[in-house]
């Protein structure tokens, strides 16, 4: 009985429920406790003391209500603890003594299946915890997948995008290459052109000036050099003939040429007498592109969607 006592019996002490193995105190409701938990409860109170069983809560009044027991008896004690006492006295005591031992049996198989029931409802309420949240994590793992698969597709799309876009840079910096010389050969025509226009201007507009000088020049002055050249050359030749006298009379009445003492007329060619027709100023071509091309910068020619056009007017032109 004393294994048995040390294997069962436990503090009836909810808070408490230590193993019961040398003493215990024992009441008439079939409670037991440890010797540690009966002066707390109350156990231990004088008699006249409102005492109370810790565990069902009923009135121990009496004195043989709570008592302490030897759960370890000696041999001694085992052998004179119910001497003197008749068979029916015995009897009794034994019954009681085993309706206690079942009735602590069965608190106990109830608080095991009341444990054991906890236990499995909290683990049940956990296992569908972690159902959930292995529900949750999977799916969170499977959307994370889609989206890295996503990611990497766009990846792939933005590195072909990419090349695309470098290869497209390229061909639009060899194309803004060859308009940016295209640019630079018509607008180095069109300068020339336009020299060359100026050029003719200026010309012209000489020309117009001495045709209009010419007409309202007045009549050269001889240098005083030329009067003395005449005059010593009529005192060494004296008074020829009349044919003499009159070549000298039209060398002094006709005046020379006024190209003779004109510097800008040196290299002009003969005199309007032996002219024809004179050519007019030369015609002034205007050539919109070149306006166009000057004003204009490689860049706007590349943006322009007809830079085709212009170009093939310009060459033409």
């Amino acid at each position: 009985m004393a294994q048995a006592s040390d294997s069962y019996l436990r503090c009836n002490n909810l808070k408490c429920r230590t193993p019961l193995d040398d003493r215990a105190v024992i009441t008439t409701c079939s409670h037991i406790f440890c010797l540690q938990c009966a002066p707390h409860t109350g156990l231990s109170r004088h008699v006249t003391q409102d005492r109370h069983c810790p565990a069902c809560h009923a009135s121990l009044l009496n004195d043989d209500d709570t008592f302490s027991v030897v759960l370890n008896p000696t041999e001694e004690h085992k052998n004179t603890v119910l001497c003197g006492l008749d068979p029916n006295t015995i009897l009794e005591c034994v019954a009681r003594a085993l309706s206690f031992w079942s009735y602590q049996t069965t608190q106990e198989t109830i608080y095991q299946e009341y444990l054991n029931k906890s236990l499995t409802d909290k683990y049940r309420a956990l296992e569908v915890q972690m159902d959930n949240m292995a529900t949750d994590a999977n799916s969170k793992i499977t959307n994370l997948q889609n989206q890295l698969s996503e990611m990497r597709l766009n990846q792939e799309q933005l590195h072909k995008k990419n090349h695309d876009l470098i290869s497209m840079y390229k061909d639009k910096c060899k194309k803004f290459t060859q308009v940016s010389n295209l640019y630079n050969i018509l607008k180095s025509r069109a300068l020339r052109s336009q020299m060359e226009t100026a050029a003719s201007d200026s010309v012209a507009n000489t020309i117009n000036s001495l045709r209009s000088s010419r007409h309202t020049a007045p009549p050269p002055i001889l240098p005083p050099e030329h009067n003395q050249y005449q005059q010593l050359h009529r005192q060494r030749s004296g008074s020829g003939g009349s044919k003499d006298a009159r070549r000298k009379c039209d060398s002094v009445q006709m005046p020379p040429p006024p190209n003779q003492f004109n510097p800008m007329l040196q290299g002009a060619g003969p005199t309007s007498r032996h002219r024809t027709q004179l050519p007019g100023p030369p015609r002034t071509v205007t050539r919109p592109h070149h306006d166009w091309l000057r004003n204009s910068t490689p860049s706007s020619l590349f943006i322009d969607g007809s830079v085709g056009s212009r170009y093939a007017d310009a060459l033409l032109g």
